[in-house]
């Protein structure tokens, strides 16, 4: 995990691939897992966020290579 400083921001993209029929319910579990504000690390720590918005994206020029490594697997 990252620390970052208490008051500080943070932008999280998550990019994923699915089915066009499962879309809207992984955007669901994404956005619940988000909205949660915490994750327990596999060393036991703790990172405590809040989560301030949520939007869908593009696919960025740069992002195109892992998209389609996603798609492909």
């Amino acid at each position: 995990m990252t620390n970052t400083p208490t008051g500080q921001s943070l932008t999280l993209r998550v990019l994923f691939a699915t089915e066009p029929v499962n879309e809207q319910r992984v955007r669901a579990l994404i956005g619940e897992a988000l909205v949660t504000g915490r994750l327990q690390g596999p060393d036991g720590g703790v990172a405590i966020w809040q989560l301030r918005s949520e939007s869908a994206g593009e696919i960025r020029a740069d992002e195109e290579d892992h998209a389609a490594h996603l798609v492909a697997h």
